[in-house]
């Protein structure tokens, strides 16, 4: 199946690569500063096999469950102007259940427009040091265009007013991020389930084998 989808004004391609489970494995990762705070991270590794014989090993997350010989279905996304994409999900048709994990916004860009584009790239910078350079460079405008002067206490506050500016602008950009993540966590649910009404294949018995 291969559906595209306009997505914050970028098309998105998603398809899906089906087989049957051949092989798991799990695979635990420390993690953590020392030996007091490390933490176990449990994976699965999963081996899939498709009609034609080609082999694919995803890693996925341990609260995906799937056994040897269920069927499956991996969900892509990318940019069509994107000759690869991430995972963003994967349909067990033997157990009839769906995991989508888009990692954020997957193959979206946010695609910020002014003054949007502009914050967030200030941010890099911290808010505080570009309202400092905003409120310099807008003293000395006006003192040279409007011949006005100001004093220590006048350009601080130009400063925080520039700055709580900048802070309204990144919460609003923020926001904007969080519902472009939305709206790719919605699509790739319902790309799934429409995956999950395929009906359940049944294996070969060669492949069953292997």
């Amino acid at each position: 199946m291969e559906l595209v989808k306009t997505i914050n004004g970028q098309e998105i391609d998603f398809w899906t690569w089906r087989g049957f489970v051949n092989a798991t494995w799990v695979v635990t990762k420390a993690s953590g500063d020392s030996a007091q705070t490390a933490q176990a991270k449990k994976s699965i590794e999963v081996r899939i096999v498709s009609e034609d014989g080609s082999k694919r090993t995803v890693t996925l997350p341990d609260s995906v469950k799937v056994a040897p010989h269920d069927d499956v279905s991996l969900l892509y996304a990318r940019k069509v102007i994107d000759e690869r994409g991430p995972l963003v999900g994967i349909v067990n048709h033997t157990a009839g259940r769906t995991w989508a994990f888009p990692r954020g916004a997957g193959p979206v860009d946010y695609k910020h427009p002014f003054p949007f584009a502009l914050v967030k790239a200030a941010e890099r910078y911290t808010l505080f040091a570009a309202a400092l350079v905003l409120s310099g460079l807008t003293i000395l405008w006006l003192q040279y265009q409007a011949e006005l002067a100001f004093s220590f206490s006048s350009w601080a506050i130009i400063g925080i007013i520039e700055l709580a500016i900048l802070w309204l602008l990144k919460f609003a950009a923020n926001k904007r991020q969080a519902r472009i993540d939305q709206t790719v966590v919605e699509e790739i649910e319902s790309t799934l389930k429409k995956t999950s009404y395929e009906p359940v294949r049944a294996q070969s018995e060669p492949e069953a084998a292997a």
